[in-house]
């Protein structure tokens, strides 16, 4: 199944999100959303953080990807031995930072805000 057959819905309901340009949400918010979840709660792969906020998980790799290539997140390896395991995250020493500031302006962790458009 490709991720736009997997976000689409019923009728009368919007289709959920996959790109973070369709969130209608500012990228940075999402970013500092997800790593503070991975500061605070300890996140390290994609289910998770799909999951915790509630997002797609295309939506969930593409903010992956932004923070690896402002060196907020690294790559750590599998988590298991199987077939299905998954990639593990984790922040580094400028993520950290990064989150902790985030902390500082907000503490909400949680579900990504909607837009009401």
């Amino acid at each position: 199944m490709t991720a736009s057959e997997s976000a689409q819905t019923t009728p009368g309901k919007p289709a959920a999100p996959i790109t973070v340009a369709q969130t209608g949400i500012s990228a940075s918010l999402l970013l500092r959303l997800l790593l503070k979840l991975m500061y605070v709660r300890g996140l390290e792969t994609i289910s998770q953080f799909s999951s915790e906020l509630k997002l797609h998980v295309a939506v969930c790799q593409e903010l992956i990807d932004q923070g690896r290539e402002r060196k907020l997140i690294e790559t750590m390896g599998l988590k298991g031995e199987s077939v299905h395991s998954e990639v593990r995250f984790s922040l580094t020493q400028m993520g950290r930072g990064w989150a902790t500031e985030a902390l500082e302006q907000s503490q909400y962790i949680g579900p990504a805000p909607v837009t009401l458009e």
